[in-house]
């Protein structure tokens, strides 16, 4: 089994990509990319649920079609 040790470190399943808008603070830009999160999170939970896909050896990312 292929462990990452670094948060984040690991094999993109699912991005999603958020803007960055003229006068975003820290804070306003947290809470559009929690909100993208919350929907890209369950998106890749159902793809490995559903067997879609899984981790190589070697930590790469297996498409299962």
């Amino acid at each position: 089994m292929y462990f990452q040790e670094d948060v984040d470190a690991g094999a993109i399943i699912v991005q999603e990509s958020v803007p960055v808008e003229h006068g975003d603070t820290v804070e306003t830009l947290q809470e559009r990319v929690l909100t993208v999160e919350h929907v890209a999170y369950p998106k890749a939970l159902e793809l490995l649920a559903r067997n879609r896909i899984s981790l190589g050896d070697n930590g790469k990312l297996i498409w299962n079609l």
